[in-house]
């Protein structure tokens, strides 16, 4: 079938390797290049990367308009495909596909509906998350379900980690969709408006650590934003982003440093319980243990941290 793919981070990639695999990609639609680095030179997305290398064509459009739609039609493509484009896609542009479009959202919808599904998932305690292939609507992520999959989260699984399972899990939903599509056995089920919640985007103000929250609470912020964008905490009127800790049971004042050993690491107090901070990076400094943070930053045990 000739398809045409939507996406841009390098989530999206098992998807498009698969899909150029067992379908005719005859155009893939990835963000316009953006300023990054300290040159803050122009980078193109890992999805334009990754089609260039497969000789695909790349179209980059700042809007998706009249003049897309006419681009699309030219292509004579049956039908589009969505992993993590980063754009809204008009109801004209999916019309202009004789199958429309179907998108991967990494939940179990109609729970997470939104831009950051994997990180509340993780934030919320959730054992068991998923994938689901939908039909792509005017409404956000609320088309009729096509396919759908449970995947377990790991005890100390981070936001990398997962979105990695994730993806690859988008990959063969989407290969076992579009064959069932072509053959005819395609069945869908509408998602029930009862059951919908919702994952808005990540703010900065919920990236820092609160030790007047339980331990429990903030190492669940620290998974979810591991490794990007990072949680962290002051020190010394720097940011310090952690990335692994555990939780722990000592007792000591909120953000009170209970535990400074440069051989044993450090710990730090929260409204209830600890955290044993595992890998941390000091602001313009490398990631490192916590023993070695303690080392290299002569952390006192009794310090206050907020």
């Amino acid at each position: 079938m000739k398809i045409v793919f939507f996406g841009t981070p390098a989530f999206s990639l098992p998807s498009l390797e698969k899909l150029n695999l067992t379908q005719q990609i005859v155009a893939v639609f990835t963000q316009p290049d953006r300023p990054a680095g300290r040159g803050l030179k122009l980078q193109p997305s890992p999805v334009k990367e990754k089609a260039i290398k497969l000789s695909l064509p790349v179209l980059q459009p700042d809007k998706l308009d009249e003049t897309t739609i006419e681009t699309i039609k030219k292509l004579n493509a049956e039908l589009g495909v969505v992993v993590a484009y980063g754009k809204f896609i008009p109801t004209k542009i999916i019309e202009s596909f004789p199958k429309g479009i179907i998108n991967y959202h990494p939940s179990l919808l109609p729970k997470y509906r939104g831009a950051a599904p994997i990180q509340r998932a993780i934030l919320n305690g959730e054992k068991v998350t998923g994938g689901s292939v939908i039909y792509l609507t005017s409404e956000m992520d609320a088309g009729d379900i096509l396919w759908q999959e449970k995947l377990e989260i790991m005890p100390d699984e981070d936001c990398g980690s997962l979105s990695e399972r994730l993806s690859f899990l988008g990959a063969k939903g989407l290969v076992e969709t579009i064959k069932a599509i072509e053959e005819g056995r395609v069945e869908t089920t509408p998602q029930d408006p009862n059951k919908v919640t919702f994952a808005p985007k990540i703010e900065k103000e919920e990236l820092k650590l609160n030790w007047r929250e339980p331990a429990e609470k903030n190492w669940l912020k620290i998974r979810a934003f591991s490794p990007q964008p990072g949680a962290y905490f002051i020190f010394k009127n720097k940011k310090v982003k952690v990335y692994q800790a555990n939780v722990n049971t000592k007792k000591g004042r909120p953000g009170q440093i209970v535990l400074a050993n440069p051989k044993i690491g450090l710990e730090i107090a929260c409204k209830e319980g600890s955290l044993k901070i595992k890998m941390l990076k000091p602001e313009g400094s490398s990631i490192m243990s916590g023993e070695e943070f303690v080392r290299g930053y002569h952390l006192k045990e009794g310090e206050i941290l907020r």
